[in-house]
């Protein structure tokens, strides 16, 4: 994870809880070389399915959208 996914990371949860964020940043943020490779991007618009490389593995992911 490079400086700028840091700071990013950081900083993308808002003071204010009944703010939304968006977990697409949060999970580019970690992954390797921003990529992630969403499943289904219309299904569910509040779910967020698809498959990221952290550290060089490939992971599933699975995040609710606030």
């Amino acid at each position: 994870m490079n400086q700028t996914s840091t700071e990013l990371l950081n900083n993308v949860v808002p003071n204010d809880p009944n703010k939304p964020y968006d977990m697409i940043s949060v999970i580019k943020g970690v992954s390797d070389r921003n990529h992630f490779y969403e499943i289904m991007p219309s299904y569910a618009k509040n779910m967020i399915t698809g498959f990221a490389e952290v550290e060089g593995r490939v992971v599933g992911v699975v995040a609710n959208q606030p």
